[in-house]
């Protein structure tokens, strides 16, 4: 706790969400976030939007009206926006929509069309990563988690079979902190690779523990 008074919170700026929480509102605080921490102008600076959908985007028609699509995809590309023009990382979390959600339940999948209520953000997003700690069910069979699904899909590949067979015991779950395999699906990565990093996922303490397992990554993901 120390290290954390000392090193993070300082630097943190915490916004509660707002009507008044926009774009352009992010931009003044980012601004003013640099000038009280004496940095340069261009000196990196990490913006986390909690939860995307929730955001305002500044129109008030749009913010009070029922058209959440159109509302999300201004938001999307605001923000896409404020991070060319202040030389800010922004990472920005998405919900995603029932059909999606009940989808991974059954089938442990999810892929860009789970991000809810707009295209929009797949197409403004340098980078799409999809976390998934839960377990999949069809029909009676026995749940799956995230090593049982990715054996399933390289069933026909003994030396990933074996690696991941490997997470198990070298990698064993902890009962006490209620711990699970986690997956997070890189599907999109503009210009660089897409992989599928694991983790154990302590889920009493809300901690991530890198998994070494190196299946390999893909091509590099088209200029969407």
């Amino acid at each position: 706790m120390r290290a954390y008074d000392q090193q993070i919170a300082e630097h943190l700026t915490i916004l509660e969400a707002g009507p008044e929480v926009t774009v352009a509102h992010l931009k003044g605080v980012i601004a003013q976030v640099r000038r009280t921490a004496s940095l340069s102008k261009n000196a990196p600076v990490l913006v986390v939007v909690d939860y995307l959908q929730l955001m305002c985007c500044g129109d008030e028609k749009l913010d009070s009206g029922a058209n959440e699509v159109l509302r999300v995809s201004r938001v999307a590309t605001g923000l896409k926006q404020l991070a060319r023009d202040t030389n800010t990382a922004v990472v920005a979390i998405s919900d995603i929509n029932k059909a999606a959600y009940q989808e991974a339940l059954r089938t442990g999948t999810l892929d860009m069309g789970a991000l809810r209520d707009s295209f929009k953000i797949a197409h403004a997003a340098d980078c799409i990563m999809l976390l998934q700690t839960g377990k999949a069910q069809r029909g009676n069979d026995q749940p799956k988690d995230q090593v049982d699904l990715l054996e399933e899909r390289y069933a026909g590949n003994h030396l990933k079979l074996r690696q991941l067979q490997d997470v198990r015991t070298r990698f064993p779950l902890n009962e006490k902190a209620k711990a699970t395999y986690a997956r997070l699906s890189l599907l999109k990565n503009r210009g660089g690779m897409t992989a599928e990093p694991m983790f154990v996922y302590e889920r009493a303490y809300h901690r991530f523990i890198p998994v070494d397992l190196d299946l390999g990554g893909d091509n590099e993901f088209e200029d969407l």
